[in-house]
């Protein structure tokens, strides 16, 4: 990645609401410069999409959790899984494992009654042999843009 990639996405990361005039004029470089390169971004999926940082709590969402789930080693039903877990609209976030367990979902409900239910579905579904709950009762930082800033500011060798 060239380095005026890296200040724009340093800028974006920044405030992603700033326009590209905005960018263009605190960079010192061109407008349609500053059009190009985040267009080449998307395209090359650097940059996958545009969105806003909603403050889950202050519209209702009060309880996070993650939920570690063991399924069983059959790659049907672990398709199947997958799409209806895809689909639940309290999953903010999906990921494969390796370890002990297979999955790891990250859920955001208004209560613990609504985290009961989800957890009710994935019971209910083929090939799950076990869940863990882990309940969020507090966040100190949730922030994916520092590891990013941290690789465009070539800051990966801070521990040695």
């Amino acid at each position: 990645m060239k380095e005026i990639e890296k200040r724009i996405l340093l800028k974006l990361l920044e405030n992603s609401s700033k326009n590209i005039s905005q960018i263009a004029k605190e960079l010192k470089i061109s407008r349609q410069t500053v059009s190009k390169k985040i267009n080449d971004m998307v395209k090359t999926g650097i940059i996958r999409r545009f969105s806003i940082d909603v403050n889950r709590e202050k519209i209702g969402l009060k309880t996070k959790a993650y939920i570690l789930i063991r399924e069983v080693p059959d790659s049907k039903i672990r398709e199947e899984n997958e799409d209806k877990i895809r689909e639940m609209r309290e999953v903010s976030e999906f990921y494969y494992l390796l370890g002990s367990y297979d999955v790891v979902i990250e859920v955001a409900v208004k209560d613990e009654g609504e985290l009961r239910k989800v957890i009710r579905a994935l019971h209910k579904m083929e090939g799950i042999e076990k869940t863990e709950t882990l309940l969020v009762h507090g966040i100190v930082k949730e922030d994916m843009g520092d590891p990013i800033k941290r690789v465009l500011l070539n800051e990966s060798d801070r521990f040695k």
